[in-house]
């Protein structure tokens, strides 16, 4: 693909993260995210080899779009599948940034309180929130993980916490060193990054009082 292409793949993606973040109300969001969708996809198209993989990418940007214009898309309109909605994006975030402090804590060499702190001062930088715009406190990271390691976390985000734990075991067996402390916290803001980038709204909402 051509270097015009990318530039303006990427001046796109910029004009939309900025309209995102300076969004007002959730359709101003939601316009910004069919326009990254848009994006990807357009410029993705020109890859040959792509051709004909991307129809899941763009029945995203499809939905996305009807329903920003009031229409009801059969493929997001149905039930949960218990008495709630599981599985979600807040259950994804509180597990990884529970395990983020896991990897501070631990192999990190970092007391809790501190390390909270560190994990949810990232989570700012990367914009990471709740739906209504407010940052994760290091007193939320530390009761997810007080949870997940208490068996009490949902079961996705239980889910999540099994799968690092089995990721980052070589990690953790690593003899003590410095090199194992300095790549615990490189794993441990590359997992804020990644989630801020992948969730960027979906942390869960703080109880009143919370801290």
């Amino acid at each position: 693909m051509s270097d015009s292409a990318h530039r303006r793949l990427v001046d796109a993606l910029g004009k939309a993260a900025k309209a995102f973040d300076a969004a007002q109300d959730d359709g101003a969001r939601l316009d910004a995210m069919i326009a990254t969708t848009r994006a990807l996809v357009v410029y993705h198209t020109q890859d040959a080899e792509l051709v004909g993989r991307l129809r899941t990418l763009g029945a995203v940007e499809s939905a996305l779009n009807d329903l920003r214009q009031g229409a009801v898309v059969a493929v997001v309109d149905h039930p949960p599948v218990g008495s709630k909605p599981t599985a979600t994006s807040v259950e994804r975030v509180q597990a990884t940034l529970a395990w983020a402090l896991e990897l501070l804590t631990g192999p990190g060499k970092m007391g809790t309180e501190l390390a909270a702190r560190e994990v949810a001062e990232a989570a700012r930088k990367q914009k990471l929130t709740d739906a209504a715009g407010s940052a994760v406190t290091a007193k939320q990271i530390m009761s997810w993980r007080k949870n997940l390691r208490g068996g009490r976390g949902a079961t996705w985000a239980a889910g999540h916490w099994s799968a690092f734990r089995g990721e980052y075991q070589p990690l953790f067996r690593m003899p003590a060193s410095d090199l194992k402390v300095v790549r615990a916290r490189q794993a441990a803001e590359r997992l804020v990054r990644v989630v801020a980038q992948v969730s960027p709204r979906s942390a869960p909402t703080a109880k009143p009082h919370g801290g």
